[in-house]
């Protein structure tokens, strides 16, 4: 839906439920729209806002369902989603994959699955820090014996 809607929507969440509430669109939103909701009290620039500038109070408390199969959460705080996110299992192996694509400029291969594992692992370690993941994906096979392409 492109047009606006009419309405006097107190907050850009109740404006947003509105806007994705047809079930053509609420198929995904409804994943999608909580985790923007928990990040409300952030505006354009990053600056901390309790009041919507619709006019409304904001209220980022959401419940959030990472896949299908796994169990709904309730998220009340930016920082509780952040650290719910960074100790996702799934999450941490999808980072560690973007990571991988992004040093070797390319999507992984079934090759890479040792490394890949070996980053989520890093991951779970304490202590470690992900600015090692750079210095991580040097001391690679896949790294060191790649071949330059000629155009």
């Amino acid at each position: 839906m492109n047009t606006p809607l009419a309405g006097d929507y107190k907050t850009n969440r109740e404006y947003m439920d509105a806007l994705t509430s047809p079930p053509d669109c609420k198929v995904c939103h409804a994943i999608i729209n909580p985790y923007g909701f928990a990040l409300e009290n952030y505006d354009t620039i990053g600056a901390w806002q309790t009041v919507d500038p619709r006019g409304g109070a904001i209220d980022a408390t959401v419940t959030v369902t990472p896949d299908a199969g796994r169990p709904s959460k309730q998220i009340s705080s930016p920082r509780q989603l952040m650290q719910e996110i960074a100790s996702d299992p799934i999450a941490k192996r999808i980072y560690a994959q973007s990571w991988l694509s992004f040093a070797y400029g390319r999507e992984p291969s079934g090759d890479d699955r040792c490394v890949i594992d070996a980053l989520t692992q890093k991951l779970d370690t304490d202590g470690y820090e992900v600015l090692g993941m750079p210095a991580d994906l040097t001391q690679t096979a896949s790294f060191s014996g790649r071949v330059r392409e000629t155009p």
